[in-house]
C-alpha cells in the first residue's frame, strides 16, 4: 500500500469490499486495478519535456539569444555555418517577409499557407515564441548539429510540439529563400568560367590541362524502412547498410557545379550520373574534362569529357598519377559538406523522401552561399592564388603543401 497514490488506494479498498459479492465481480475489478497500475506505470516511464522544464523563449538572456546579441563571426560559423552579413543582411530580411505574411503552419501538401487576413507586425510576433531571426537561428542550428530535438528544446526554450511546428515551417522557408538568391543556385558554367577553373587547377598541376572540376559519389545515411520495398531499394550491399547516394561535380573553387541527391543507394553512381553526362556531351566545349574515379563512365562519347586513372597502368604513368593526385580535391568536397552540416552525418528518415530531399537541398544551396561569400572552403584554399581582399600570397600553396605527394594515401591503392 506505501507505493500506492491515492487513486490506487481506492480503487483497493473498493475491490476489497466487493470480495464477498461473488468471483465474477472480483476478478473484473481486479483487472480494472490492474489495467489502471499498468498506464500509472506507463506514465511515469514516459520522457517527455513540459512548459515548466524548460526556460522562456522571450528570455533575454537565453542562450540563442546571447548568441545572436554576440554577433561574432566566429561563433555564428560555428554553430550556423554563416557569419554576421549573410545571417543579419541576407536571410532575415527575406525570411521575415514569408514570416508576416504566413501562417506558422504547413498545408498538407508541404506548402506554406498565406494569413487569411492581415495582421500588424506587432500583433503577428506577440502571438509567436519566435521572430524570424529566432527560426532561422533553430533551422541552422538543426542543419548544422547532429544533436537530438531535446537538446533544441533546452536552447531555444520550446516544447517538443511547438518546436517540430517551427522547425519544419523554418525548412521550408530558408529553402525557399535560398532558392531565391543567385549565391546560393546551383549552375553549370559557362565557356569563360570553364577557362578560369582550367586554369586555376593547371596552375597546380600542368599535366591535367583541361580539367574544369572533379566529381564523385556520395552515400548519406538513412534509417531502416518497414517497407519491404523501400529497404530493398535504399540497401547498399557493398557496405551492409541503408543509403541515399549523391553525385556532386565541385569546381576549384569549392562550388557544386553539379548535384544530383536522395537517389536509392543502391544505384550505381555511374546510374546516377546520367545528368550529368548529358550535361559533359551537350554542355561542355571541346578540351575540357572531370577528373574522377573508375566508377563514372569513360568510354566511348564520354572518353573526351571524363578522366578517370586506371589501378593497372603500363602507359602515360606521369598523367594518371596526376589524375589521382587531383581526384582527392572531390573528397574535399564531401567533407566540407558533411563536416559543417552534421545533420548530413545522422541517419535520416528512410519514410519521408521529400523531407530527406528538403534537408539535402538546403545544404547544397548554404555550401555554395559559404563558398562564394565567405569563402571559407578547403579546395578554394589549395587551388586559389589569392584571398578575397586582394592580397596575394607568393608561393602560398608550394609552402602549404609542399609534401602533399609524400603523403597522398590514394596512391598506394594504384601501384605506381
Amino acid at each position: 500500500a506505501e507505493y500506492m497514490g491515492d487513486l490506487e488506494m481506492r480503487v483497493w479498498k473498493a475491490i476489497v469490499l466487493l470480495t464477498n459479492e461473488g468471483e465474477e465481480q472480483r476478478d473484473a475489478e481486479f483487472s480494472k486495478f490492474s489495467l489502471i497500475m499498468c498506464l500509472r506505470q506507463r506514465e511515469r516511464n514516459r520522457s517527455y519535456l513540459t512548459r515548466a522544464d524548460l526556460i522562456l523563449p522571450t528570455l533575454v538572456h537565453s542562450p540563442w539569444r546571447a548568441l545572436l546579441r554576440g554577433k561574432q563571426d566566429r561563433a555564428y560559423l560555428t554553430t550556423m555555418g554563416v557569419d554576421v552579413a549573410i545571417f543579419w543582411d541576407v536571410l532575415v530580411p527575406e525570411m521575415g517577409k514569408l514570416y508576416f505574411s504566413h501562417s506558422i503552419s504547413l498545408d498538407p501538401s508541404g506548402g506554406l499557407q498565406p494569413l487569411s487576413k492581415p495582421n500588424t507586425f506587432s500583433l503577428i510576433k506577440s502571438r509567436r515564441h519566435l521572430g524570424p531571426e529566432g527560426i532561422l537561428c533553430l533551422v541552422l542550428h538543426f542543419v548544422c548539429s547532429s544533436c537530438q530535438h531535446n537538446m533544441l528544446c533546452e536552447i531555444f526554450g520550446l516544447c517538443p510540439a511547438t518546436l517540430s511546428r517551427y522547425l519544419n515551417w523554418g525548412l521550408v522557408v530558408l529553402d525557399l529563400v535560398c532558392s531565391r538568391l543567385p549565391e546560393c543556385h546551383i549552375t553549370w558554367p559557362g565557356h569563360s568560367l570553364m577557362r578560369t577553373y582550367a586554369e586555376m587547377i593547371a596552375a597546380r598541376e600542368p599535366l591535367v590541362a583541361g580539367a574544369f572540376g572533379f566529381c564523385d559519389g556520395l552515400r548519406l545515411p538513412i534509417g531502416s524502412s518497414g517497407n519491404p520495398d523501400i529497404e530493398n531499394a535504399y540497401y547498399c550491399g557493398w557496405t551492409s547498410q541503408h543509403y541515399c547516394a549523391c553525385v556532386f561535380a565541385f569546381g576549384p573553387d569549392g562550388t557544386i557545379l553539379y548535384a544530383c541527391i536522395n537517389a536509392p543507394g543502391s544505384w550505381h553512381d555511374a546510374t546516377i550520373a546520367r545528368g550529368l553526362c548529358e550535361k559533359l556531351q551537350h554542355s561542355t566545349p571541346e578540351g575540357y574534362f572531370l577528373i574522377a574515379d573508375s566508377a563514372f563512365p569513360a568510354r566511348g562519347s564520354l572518353a573526351p569529357f571524363i578522366k578517370t586513372p586506371t589501378k593497372k597502368s603500363t602507359t602515360n604513368l606521369a598523367f594518371n598519377n596526376a589524375l589521382v593526385s587531383q581526384r582527392q580535391s572531390a573528397e574535399w568536397g564531401m567533407r566540407q559538406i558533411q563536416g559543417v552540416f552534421s545533420r548530413l552525418r545522422v541517419p535520416l528518415d528512410s519514410n519521408d523522401s521529400r523531407g530527406r530531399a528538403l534537408i539535402i537541398r538546403l545544404c547544397c544551396r548554404l555550401h555554395q552561399i559559404r563558398c562564394r561569400v565567405i569563402g571559407v572552403n578547403q579546395i578554394r584554399s589549395v587551388y586559389a592564388s589569392s584571398w578575397q581582399d586582394g592580397t596575394t600570397i607568393q608561393d602560398f600553396q608550394q609552402c602549404m603543401f609542399r609534401d602533399i605527394r609524400k603523403v597522398d594515401r590514394l596512391r598506394r591503392y594504384y601501384h605506381l
